[in-house]
């Protein structure tokens, strides 16, 4: 409840005072509204920042700020989405969903695969961070007694991992020979090129 709504019951309540009969307290009402709006604003934006889930992107970037010198670029879902992972991993949980959830705290979209003693990153998309700063974080993140390394190809977890639905893809008309010659740049530029 606002502050002009909660004076205007308060003042009913008492029985004295009727403001929408009375100009002259409506007109006092309304510039004790103007004061409280300002800080009711700054209140909602306090208690929206408290949370990465209704964060502001100027608070995702200060989040942002405590792992990477350089705040996401791109949209703030991605940030969203790399704090949410980042705050929630445990140093001591090395199950294989655990480490694979490892992958978007460090800014990758993807999937996370054993081979041999190595594990490959399947790369999908980066989320709104470059390849270097990717590797460095996963390089702080990952189990460290493990190499990995990248697998760039375009697989279905990369296709997976841009937004576009069954049916975008089925518009566009390709077979799979067209699938197949797919680029990076065709699904970050969304095939505009």
């Amino acid at each position: 409840m606002r502050a002009l709504e909660h004076m205007n019951l308060v003042l009913e309540g008492t029985g004295l005072y009727h403001p929408e009969e009375n100009q002259p307290l409506r007109w006092e009402l309304a510039a004790y509204d103007a004061g409280f709006s300002l800080l009711e604003e700054r209140f909602d934006k306090l208690l929206g920042d408290l949370f990465i889930a209704t964060a502001s992107r100027e608070q995702l970037a200060r989040w942002e700020a405590l792992f990477r010198d350089q705040p996401a670029l791109g949209d703030g879902e991605d940030s969203r989405e790399t704090l949410l992972r980042r705050f929630s991993t445990h140093p001591d949980d090395f199950t294989p969903q655990a480490v694979e959830a490892i992958l978007p705290a460090a800014g990758v979209r993807g999937k996370l695969l054993e081979n041999g003693k190595n594990l490959v990153v399947l790369l999908g998309r980066l989320l709104g961070v470059n390849k270097s700063e990717a590797a460095r974080e996963l390089d702080q993140l990952l189990p460290s007694h493990l190499p990995w390394s990248w697998d760039e190809s375009i697989t279905w977890v990369a296709l997976s991992a841009y937004p576009a639905s069954f049916q975008d893809w089925d518009g566009l008309g390709l077979t799979w020979e067209g699938l197949e010659a797919i680029t990076r740049q065709d699904l970050e530029t969304n095939f505009l090129d």
